[in-house]
């Protein structure tokens, strides 16, 4: 007689593939449920594993949600830092930001949840690396900005850091735009980010 109790197929991975078979998961966990609800059981059910093997990799909730910011921190810092280099005009570097990151947003869209979830967590447990990371691509924005005045591409309407600020926080109206339902075509969003970024250039 056949278990009512569905059994999970378990199958042995490395531990380095293990731990990204996890993470893959936690992402999509977090992307739907949020940061604050999570848990190792979501992402156990979703990877077919038990509960046991995801706090082997993720020993407390606070480990997870650590790991889970890592992995976004770094996906979305990886992103600018291969557009942000010296090889090409500074509006270059902002324009082909903005492509990769809508055509992120499009393909990859979990981590932009994420990330969106956490610049609005006003809470001691996440917002303060939030802004640590915040800083770290402030400070790509601003050098490439900042290249392209002295290189006479435009001239600044406002100081560097300030407007990179500015062009870094296009990000959460995309998001916006990106996330709501019907969603729009990504070349409407990136049209916007674009001429957003043009305007406070000051360029054509």
């Amino acid at each position: 007689m056949q278990s009512t109790t569905e059994t999970r197929r378990r199958t042995r991975r490395r531990p380095n593939a293990r731990s990204r078979q996890l993470m893959d998961h936690a992402i999509s966990v977090f992307a739907q449920r949020g940061i604050g609800r999570a848990s190792h059981a979501e992402i156990a059910e979703r990877a077919h594993v038990s509960v046991a093997t995801v706090f082997n990799y993720f020993r407390t909730r606070e480990e997870l949600v650590d790991a889970v910011l890592s992995e976004v921190e770094s996906y979305l810092y990886t992103l600018a830092c291969q557009v942000h280099h010296a090889d090409q005009s500074a509006q270059a570097c902002i324009e082909q930001f903005i492509e990769r990151y809508v055509d992120a947003a499009y393909e990859h869209g979990e981590y932009n949840l994420i990330a969106l979830e956490w610049g609005a967590s006003i809470r001691d447990d996440v917002w303060p690396r939030f802004t640590q990371f915040c800083e770290r691509m402030l400070a790509l924005t601003t050098h490439t900005l900042q290249r392209g005045a002295d290189a006479g591409e435009f001239n600044l309407l406002m100081p560097a850091q300030e407007l990179s600020q500015l062009l870094n926080s296009l990000c959460f109206p995309a998001c916006q735009m990106i996330f709501k339902q019907p969603r729009p075509p990504r070349d409407e969003v990136k049209s916007f980010m674009l001429r957003a970024s043009r305007l406070a250039l000051g360029v054509a």
